[in-house]
């Protein structure tokens, strides 16, 4: 029973990681940035979320991203859906209440004078989404500073 419950368990994680490398899941910030080259801001782990306020509060607050001036907008890029997703705009929020942020899918949608910050969930992106969004912004003549990885 126990070498049943432990083949199954195998089983069940091997034609799992088989499907998202099938369905091209990017895991690793590493991947993301050799399809799209914008330098990482900063990658928020799950782990450290007691962290997460502090720390875009002092990158958000620093001279390079200063919030202050209302002229950064956040692109959602892929699925952000999560509970991390949503506690982490949450936070966002909580540091901009005073600020105008857009938090924005499309970039039709954003001022052409903001600088943008991409956004994206490690495990919530595919491959082929990611080229198709490269595809877009290498039409656009936009400000984009980084990403912010969750």
């Amino acid at each position: 029973l126990l070498a049943s419950l432990f083949f199954g368990l195998i089983i069940g994680s091997i034609s799992g990681v088989y499907l998202d490398n099938k369905k091209g899941i990017l895991y690793k910030s590493n991947e993301l940035i050799k399809i799209i080259k914008f330098p990482i801001i900063k990658e928020f782990k799950n782990k450290d979320q007691d962290s997460w306020e502090e720390n875009l509060n002092l990158i958000f607050n620093s001279s390079r991203y200063n919030i202050e001036d209302n002229n950064i907008s956040f692109l959602i890029v892929g699925d952000f859906n999560s509970s991390s997703a949503e506690f982490f705009t949450n936070k966002l929020k909580k540091i901009s209440e005073k600020n105008i942020i857009f938090y924005e899918k499309h970039f039709s949608q954003i001022p052409l004078s903001k600088k943008i910050v991409l956004i994206s969930e490690l495990g919530s992106i595919s491959r082929f989404n990611l080229l198709k969004f490269s595809e877009v912004i290498k039409y656009e003549k936009r400000d984009i500073i980084g990403w912010i990885l969750i």
